[in-house]
């Protein structure tokens, strides 16, 4: 049988003109009931210009939005890679580059100085000691800096619990106790939301693997009563495939119910381009990529007779 394809979109982190908007793409082949990290890298076409690291975009279950999503990376060859709704979707990390820092992220880490913090200019220390002098203003309170400084380190997140209460002693880690309350409670919420993302990221992993068990099952289940059926339909007794002309006038026999299929009569493909045009005719209708709402029996069916089609008109129009 012929290797199954599944589209990958991808994008090489921190390469030039490589975005999320507008991803590079290319068929992965597989063997199997699903496909493995060895399948993703011998298609990859970057393969012989580096070491590259792989995360693959996984649907994050029990959450309200259905487009929210999580990445796993991907470490050992044999490891299956989730498909996001139909397709593969990948974030590639160079290995052989990883010394290369953007400098979009070196602006990210960059701190804001507060202006009261810098010194003054020698320009400025010696026009005010020319000035005439005056009366001296209240001194500001030496903190005020070093609040400055520390609301410009905090994350939006930080900035609002700043503004809550302090929790009571109670609902604080041990090793908190005895800080600053103000401080205390601030660390101790940033846990609580550092904790609270890690739970939901692992229900997210446990329900999409018990999902993709399932559907595995179903698969064997499915394949289990139906190759009977469409070995008969594909192969002559004694093993042999079967003339295209007679795949096509018995493809009824194995498609499933709603199929658009129009059954054709031997004697509508005797000429050759009526057999081409019959093919393209049946592939369009059995082309798994094109039926994304199928269940799990209908996709069987549906790889099964295309891959059937496909080497039977190779045959056929090297015969020719």
């Amino acid at each position: 049988m012929a290797p199954k394809t599944v589209w990958c979109f991808y994008t090489v982190q921190n390469d030039a003109g490589d975005s999320a908007d507008n991803p590079n793409a290319f068929r992965v082949r597989f063997a199997g009931e699903v496909p493995t990290l060895a399948d993703v890298r011998a298609s990859f076409p970057l393969r012989h210009s580096g070491s590259f690291h792989f995360r693959f975009r996984l649907a994050a279950k029990g959450g309200k939005d259905p487009k929210a999503y999580v990445h796993l990376d991907a470490v050992r060859d044999e490891d299956a890679v989730p498909r996001f709704g139909q397709h593969l979707i990948a974030r590639v990390l160079r290995l052989d580059n990883l010394t290369t820092v953007s400098r979009r992220a070196v602006a990210l880490r960059r701190r804001a100085v507060p202006r009261a913090a810098l010194p003054a200019t020698r320009a400025s220390a010696s026009a005010a000691a020319a000035a005439p002098s005056a009366p001296a203003a209240p001194a500001a309170p030496a903190a005020s800096a070093a609040d400055a400084s520390a609301a410009a380190r905090m994350t939006p997140e930080e900035l609002e619990d700043s503004k809550l209460p302090p929790l009571p002693p109670g609902e604080l880690d041990d090793d908190l106790k005895g800080k600053d309350p103000a401080v205390a409670s601030r660390i101790q919420r940033r846990r609580n939301r550092q904790a609270a993302k890690v739970t939901g990221i692992i229900g997210g992993l446990r329900g999409a693997a018990a999902t993709e068990a399932a559907a595995s099952e179903e698969r064997f289940r499915v394949k289990a009563e139906l190759k009977p059926v469409l070995d008969a339909w594909a192969h002559e007794s004694g093993g042999s495939q079967k003339d295209i002309r007679a795949l096509l006038v018995r493809l009824p026999d194995v498609l499933w119910e709603g199929a658009t299929w129009k059954p054709v009569t031997m004697g509508e493909v005797l000429a050759p381009n009526k057999v081409k045009i019959a093919v393209r005719r049946a592939q369009l209708v059995v082309h798994p990529d094109k039926l994304p709402s199928l269940g799990v029996r209908e996709r069987y069916i549906a790889e099964i007779v295309f891959d059937t089609l496909q080497q039977a008109y190779n045959r056929f129009e090297d015969s020719q």
